[in-house]
Order: structure tokens, then C-alpha cells, then sequence
């Protein structure tokens, strides 16, 4: 009589730690692949490259511009 006993304690042990166990096992869903953020389309302005011109070219634009306000300015 004693192992029908330990026998049925054992079937409701398991019984009830199969029910935790079922729980871990359950498959997770099914994952949705991340899309990259779009980039934002650019004003017409900046949609086409700025014209050619190099650095060099533009600095010497600057420094004469630079120059002719400090030669007509006031206080010479």
C-alpha cells in the first residue's frame, strides 16, 4: 500500500510541476525584423551639389572682399 501512496504522491508532484514547465516551453512569436529609419527626402536647394569651386577659391573671394571693406571703410 505504502508505493501505491508514494507512487500517487509522485504523479501529483510531477502533475504539478509540469504545469511551470509547460509554461517556460512555450515557443516565443514570431520576431519582426527591424526596418532601418527612412531618410527624410532633401529640400530642392540641397538637392543637387553646390557648384565647383574650390577651397582656395573661395578663401580668395573672402580675403579680397575682406580687404576691400577695410580699405574703404572710415576710420583709416
Amino acid at each position: 500500500m505504502k508505493a501505491r501512496s508514494v507512487g500517487l504522491w509522485l504523479l501529483l508532484v510531477l502533475l504539478v510541476l509540469s504545469v511551470p514547465m509547460q509554461a517556460c516551453c512555450t515557443r516565443s512569436p514570431a520576431s519582426i525584423p527591424v526596418q532601418p529609419p527612412r531618410t527624410p527626402a532633401l529640400p530642392p536647394s540641397l538637392a543637387k551639389p553646390p557648384p565647383q569651386e574650390s577651397f582656395s577659391e573661395l578663401a580668395q573671394k573672402d580675403i579680397e572682399q575682406w580687404q576691400q571693406r577695410l580699405t574703404s571703410s572710415e576710420t583709416k
